[in-house]
C-alpha cells in the first residue's frame, strides 16, 4: 500500500513535461500549443507593423510634396518669364488703355495726405495739451483726494502714478487722431472706387462698398468715444480734418480724377514716361 503512490506522481510528471512541450506554461495553467504559437506570430509581427507604418507616412509626405510642386508650376513659369503674356492688339481710340501710369503717383498722393493729417494731429494735441476723460484714473487722483470744491481751477496737480508715459498721452485729447485716420484712409478709398469702379452693370455695388467704408471709419471714431480715450467733440473734429485732407488729396493732388488724353503731345509723352519711373515725394 505505501509503494502505490510512487508510480503515480511518476505518470503525473511526465503528463506535465508532455503538455510544456506541446503548450505554454502559466501560473493559471498550460496553455495550447496554437495559442502559444500565435502570441509567438504577433510578437515577431510587431517589428513589421511599425515599419509599415513608418512607410506610409512617408509616402504621404512625399505625395504632399508633389502636390504642392504641381500647383506651382504655373506661378514659378509666371515669375520665371518662362511662359509669355498672349500678345493682343488694341483699337486705336480706345479710352480704357488711355491712362497714364499712376501707380507710384497715387501711392505717394496717399503717403503725402497722411504725412499731413498726422503732423496736424500732433501738433493739435502738444499745443492744446486738453486732457483725455480717463486722466484722473491715469494720474491716480480723484476730486476728493484732491480737497477741492466744484468750479475750481487746479492749473497743476502732482500725480502718484510714477508712469510718465501714460499721464503724457492722457494729456493728449484733442483731437483724435484715430478718427482723423480713419475717414482719411476710408474716403480716400471711397473716391478711389468712385474714379476707377465704373462697372455700369452693377449700379448699387460702388455705393455700398462706400458705405461700408465711411461705417467703418465713423466706428472707429465711436470706439475712442466709449473707450474713454476721447470727448465727442474730438472724435468730430478729426473726422472733419479727415475728411478735407482726403478731398484735398484726391482732387487736388492725386490723378485719379483727370481724364485720359487721347492726343497726347510730345511734351505730355515725355512727362508719363518720367511719372511711370519717379513718385512724387
Amino acid at each position: 500500500m505505501r509503494g502505490q503512490p510512487a508510480p503515480q506522481r511518476a505518470h503525473v510528471s511526465a503528463e506535465t513535461r508532455t503538455n510544456r512541450s506541446k503548450g505554454v506554461h502559466t501560473k493559471s495553467g498550460s496553455l495550447p500549443a496554437h495559442a502559444a504559437a500565435g502570441m509567438e506570430n504577433t510578437t515577431d509581427n510587431e517589428p513589421t507593423q511599425i515599419g509599415h507604418a513608418l512607410f506610409t507616412r512617408k509616402l504621404l509626405v512625399v505625395s504632399d510634396v508633389l502636390c504642392l510642386l504641381l500647383v506651382s508650376i504655373p506661378f514659378f513659369a509666371s515669375e520665371l518669364k518662362a511662359v509669355r503674356p498672349y500678345r493682343r492688339g488694341f483699337s486705336c481710340g480706345d479710352p480704357s488703355i488711355a491712362y497714364p501710369y499712376l501707380l507710384s503717383e497715387e501711392l505717394g498722393a496717399f503717403l503725402f495726405g497722411c504725412c499731413i493729417g498726422q503732423s496736424l494731429t500732433n501738433m493739435a494735441k502738444l499745443s492744446v495739451g486738453r486732457l483725455r476723460p480717463h486722466f484722473l484714473s491715469v494720474c491716480g487722483v480723484t476730486y476728493i483726494s484732491l480737497n477741492c470744491t466744484q468750479g475750481t481751477y487746479l492749473e497743476s496737480v502732482n500725480c502718484p502714478n510714477t508712469d510718465h508715459r501714460s499721464i503724457e498721452e492722457a494729456r493728449k485729447s484733442f483731437f483724435s487722431g484715430h478718427a482723423s485716420f480713419a475717414m482719411y484712409t476710408m474716403l480716400y478709398l471711397a473716391f478711389y472706387l468712385q474714379a476707377r469702379l465704373t462697372w455700369r452693370n452693377a449700379r448699387l455695388l460702388r455705393p455700398v462698398l462706400q458705405f461700408f467704408l465711411f461705417l467703418l471709419a465713423i466706428y472707429t471714431g465711436l470706439t475712442r468715444v466709449t473707450d474713454n480715450r476721447h470727448h465727442p467733440s474730438d472724435v468730430v473734429f478729426g473726422y472733419l480734418i479727415g475728411a478735407f485732407t482726403a478731398y484735398w488729396v484726391a482732387f487736388y493732388i492725386s490723378s485719379m480724377f483727370k481724364r485720359p488724353n487721347l492726343n497726347p503731345s510730345p511734351m505730355e509723352t515725355q512727362d508719363n514716361h518720367l511719372l511711370a519711373q519717379h513718385s512724387i515725394c
